[in-house]
């Protein structure tokens, strides 16, 4: 029901973290697993922009600080 609630709403997504863990769930895990596998997706964007060259999307505070400097 929450999928066919958000299917039309692009900036809504459902998560089935909680679902498809096994055992018990707590919420500090799932919030933890939530910011793990976005931080994976944003990571991924931001190296496809700078793959793809675009510079409309890789902008400098997409850039992570590597030893106190921007990494590129």
């Amino acid at each position: 029901m929450i999928q066919a609630a958000v299917d039309n709403e692009p900036a809504f997504e459902v998560s089935r973290v909680e679902v498809d863990r096994d055992g018990p769930s707590y919420t500090v895990d799932t919030l933890a697993e939530i910011k793990r596998t976005s931080l994976v997706a944003e990571q991924q964007r931001v190296a496809k922009a700078i793959d793809d060259h675009d510079p409309l999307q890789a902008q400098i505070g997409d850039l992570e600080p590597v030893d106190g400097e921007i990494a590129q």
